[in-house]
């Protein structure tokens, strides 16, 4: 358990909370301390279902959080690559018709899930919601992966990692508008390599990496993504 200094409170939260705040919240609470500036993160969106019938369009629908600073959730797609970010639609929204893809009758049609997350005023999201899924029409879906593959990346990009915080699994995406060599690596928070997720030759498009942290401890963990004379990185926090 991390000690809290006694005569530097505001300090050690500053600190703490600016990457850790899940964890920050948990460790005033065992301690019995109240600090109401720690802050938190929404709660996960109840009632997430899909509806429609087969050949219309499916509707993803879920009920709005009641906290006061809610400003958008996230919709998730996972199309057998791992969940990846869909669309965000603005609060009060609580719908969304997705036009992409078909609802199919046949057994062995595709699946698509789905998840929902709320995201406050401060940028912290929620859980995700109980993944829902619903058969694709196959045709549709053929159509959909023709489309996106027309719709190259214009720039590169490094994506937040999803979930995040995460236990033990989350999903790294980035995308590359040209040819490039590709470096992603993972390092501890004291700068030392833990893995080397891609190094090759990757052309340009859209890329989804899992890392796998089963046999890491919770902590603070950075990635960093190198393509050409591009370099990006961002954070993560492993909580087992």
């Amino acid at each position: 358990m991390t000690a809290i200094p006694s005569n530097s409170i505001d300090e050690f939260v500053t600190r703490w909370i600016s990457n850790n705040y899940q964890n920050a919240f948990t460790i005033f609470n065992n301690h019995g301390i109240n600090y109401p500036n720690i802050p938190t993160p929404p709660t996960i969106p109840s009632g997430f279902s899909i509806s429609g019938i087969v050949g219309q369009h499916p509707t993803l629908s879920w009920n709005l959080n009641s906290e006061s600073d809610i400003y958008k959730y996230n919709i998730y797609e996972n199309t057998g690559n791992g969940m990846h970010l869909l669309t965000s639609r603005n609060h009060p929204t609580n719908h969304y018709i997705y036009n992409g893809i078909t609802i199919g009758g046949d057994r062995f049609d595709p699946q698509y899930c789905f998840t929902v997350t709320a995201v406050n005023t401060s940028g912290l999201e929620s859980g995700q919601s109980f993944p829902r899924c619903v058969n694709v029409d196959a045709v549709e879906k053929r159509i959909v992966a023709n489309e996106k593959a027309d719709s190259l990346p214009i720039e590169y990009k490094l994506v937040d990692s999803y979930p995040n915080p995460f236990n033990p699994t989350t999903q790294i995406s980035y995308q590359i508008p040209k040819n490039s060599f590709v470096n992603l690596v993972v390092y501890n928070a004291l700068g030392q390599e833990v893995t080397k997720l891609v190094s090759q030759h990757q052309s340009s498009g859209k890329y989804t990496v899992e890392f796998n942290a089963s046999n890491l401890p919770s902590g603070l963990y950075v990635y960093q993504l190198q393509a050409g004379e591009f370099s990006s990185t961002k954070k993560m926090l492993l909580t087992k």
